[in-house]
């Protein structure tokens, strides 16, 4: 089974952002208590979602490594020369 791609954790947060913060004031009653404290979680909730997005992106990255034939990134140099 394949698993769910880190960017539709990152579409998801900013659906379910705009849909808590725009969107649960329009469905609620506005006398409801709810109507007001709904949208406060909506940053939160994203933020989770995006940390979900992070975790999944570094999971998922294929086990793509450099070997040492195709170069390195450290600052070393020969010192022979």
């Amino acid at each position: 089974m394949n698993s769910f791609p880190w960017w539709g954790s990152v579409f998801l947060a900013i659906g379910s952002y705009c849909g808590l913060k725009y969107g649960t004031p329009y469905i609620l009653a506005p006398d409801s208590p709810l109507s007001g404290l709904i949208p406060l979680f909506a940053p939160l909730c994203a933020m989770g979602l995006l940390l979900l997005a992070g975790k999944q992106l570094y999971d998922n990255d294929g086990g793509q490594k450099n070997s040492p034939s195709e170069g390195s990134d450290s600052l070393e140099t020969d010192k022979d020369e």
